[in-house]
């Protein structure tokens, strides 16, 4: 049976995002939350968290300022998030354990060459306060560190994966593609062919994960992890065409229930009787079939009806 994911990302990830790919990992995280059951989020690089600049950085990394919600109070959030000392009586077995996990020669060396050839500007935000080269050294660390924590995360987690940003893909793409977590697919796959779930507003992401079929959606996407986006869309455009043959009405059932609801039975009605019975078990069958489709039907409705700052 598979388990619940869990994404694991840094405050060093988060800043190197916004710094040196100048991107945002708001959409990244909201993916993820779809995705996966809960999210780590590594704080060792800056101290524990407390007060202002625990909510702050969250409301930052995740979104919620651009949303227009305090994150750090909604309640739905707060049961997403996962910090070092959730995982741990001693948590500090938990940050030595990704400090120290062993090194793949292959991925340091591409890591240090990634980090040697990029250009100045996109590391000036680092060298502020430290030689140029020692700044690299960083990035490249840190770089690894992403990579290897999910691994390292093992140990705690049931089924760790990473959210993997601009800067790990240039990475892996050059040998170690196989390494991409299902998040990462997810941005590939779900586009393509219903909708990109990091561009819905906060609430809609917090409201989805409470849906009935969330956890189906979650494993087709699993299953379809290595599939191409054509692959997905097939898929898709398949289990549409059967729910609608599901749902068609037969001729044949049509015609002999017209022929039996007109023979005396008295107050019992065994078509009524039957037909409850089908009905049932053709609405479990369809729900376990076509879970993850009515999710995403969900969702389309849901981020086309939603306005921002919804309740």
């Amino acid at each position: 049976m598979m388990t619940d994911m869990v994404a694991v990302t840094s405050t060093s990830q988060v800043l190197n995002a916004r710094f040196v790919d100048r991107k945002d990992m708001a959409p990244m995280l909201k993916r993820a939350a779809i995705l996966c059951d809960r999210v780590f989020v590594d704080t060792t690089d800056t101290g524990a968290f407390d007060g202002d600049f625990e909510r702050a950085f969250i409301n930052a990394a995740f979104g919620g300022l651009a949303d227009g919600m305090d994150l750090f109070e909604d309640r739905r959030f707060r049961t997403l998030l996962l910090r070092v000392e959730d995982l741990s009586e001693t948590p500090a077995e938990v940050v030595e354990a990704t400090r120290t996990i062993g090194a793949d020669d292959r991925l340091a060396e591409i890591a240090t060459e990634y980090a040697l050839t990029l250009p100045d500007a996109d590391i000036a935000p680092f060298t502020r306060h430290r030689p140029d080269h020692k700044a690299r050294g960083t990035i490249r660390l840190e770089l690894l560190d992403d990579l290897r924590r999910p691994l390292a995360l093992r140990r705690w987690l049931p089924d760790p994966v990473g959210i993997l940003g601009p800067m790990h893909r240039d990475v892996l793409s050059t040998a170690l593609r196989e390494v991409a977590s299902p998040v990462d697919a997810l941005l590939e796959l779900a586009p393509a062919t219903m909708l990109d779930f990091g561009a819905l507003h906060w609430n809609e992401i917090l409201r989805l994960r409470s849906s009935t079929h969330i956890h189906d959606f979650r494993r087709m996407i699993r299953e379809m992890e290595h599939a191409s986006p054509s692959g997905l869309r097939e898929r898709w455009q398949q289990d549409l065409e059967e729910i609608a043959a599901f749902t068609r009405p037969s001729a044949i059932r049509t015609l002999i229930g017209g022929f039996l609801g007109n023979l005396p039975f008295g107050n019992l009605n065994p078509l009524g009787a039957s037909q409850s019975i089908m009905d049932y078990f053709r609405a479990d069958e369809m729900s376990r079939r076509f879970g993850w489709v009515y999710f995403v039907m969900d969702a389309r409705e849901r981020s086309q009806a939603s306005t921002p700052g919804a309740p």
